[in-house]
């Protein structure tokens, strides 16, 4: 799993794939979409090589380390016009469904089969590792919106595999089976302490962090560093293994 500001929303996608947002809204809407791949009932589904590449395009766009929101009253009216935007959208309303399990979770991959790729920049390569991309749209948004509001965080399941990866802390419930283990990177703990970071901001992190590190059986830190200002910080979670 990806960082936190990773937000595929459908009005994004949309925009990369060159496909009018509101024409691709009310055909889906009406019954279907012809340019879709097909998938059978119970199955994953997949895609070809050109919805590969419009995924890479589209990491390639983001700004991944982009910082979290910041002071400032525009920002701050700005950020909380997308979240209202967001917590509309069917998308979300589809996330929350998930996460009281009313709805079970989906299940769209894209196989990652590169050799179909012409050239791949440097700092996208760590990509070529993943065998699959999961797509869960409003997936941020709703996580986001949650820990604000203390509504269940968005569930992935997570059944099919022996080890969980969380690379960086993010507010999801994994389903996992007996056994299993979960891993939960951290790579630094500035949100707590950066005085730039409104309280939001620092709500936020405190919510990611706390929904991964409660469910992992070991941590795993970028630095020795990380690691002993997690202990000062958070020593009520010594007992994890590292």
């Amino acid at each position: 799993m990806t960082s936190a500001r990773f937000d595929l929303a459908i009005a994004e996608a949309c925009r990369i794939a060159q496909v009018p947002f509101e024409e691709f809204v009310s055909t889906v809407m009406a019954g279907g979409y012809p340019c879709l791949p097909g998938v059978a009932p119970g199955t994953p589904r997949r895609f070809d090589e050109t919805d590969l590449l419009a995924l890479y395009r589209y990491l390639d766009e983001t700004d991944m380390n982009s910082p979290i929101m910041r002071g400032g009253l525009r920002r701050t009216v700005d950020w909380f016009k997308h979240k209202l935007n967001a917590a509309t959208s069917l998308e979300f309303i589809i996330a929350f469904l998930r996460s009281i399990h009313l709805l079970p979770t989906s299940v769209k991959l894209i196989e990652n089969r590169t050799e179909g790729l012409e050239y791949i920049p440097t700092d996208l390569r760590h990509l070529e590792l993943f065998g699959d991309f999961l797509l869960e749209p409003g997936f941020y948004s709703y996580q986001d919106t949650s820990a604000l509001t203390r509504l269940p965080p968005p569930r992935v399941d997570a059944r099919d595999y022996d080890v969980i990866l969380v690379d960086t802390p993010t507010r999801v419930a994994i389903q996992r089976r007996p056994g299993a283990k979960v891993i939960c990177v951290v790579h630094d703990l500035l949100p707590i302490t950066d005085l730039k970071l409104d309280d939001i901001a620092t709500r936020l992190f405190l919510s990611r962090l706390y929904t991964s590190v409660n469910q992992a059986d070991e941590l795993a830190f970028v630095s020795n560093y990380s690691m002993n200002r997690f202990r000062a910080l958070l020593p009520q979670y010594a007992h994890i293994p590292v």
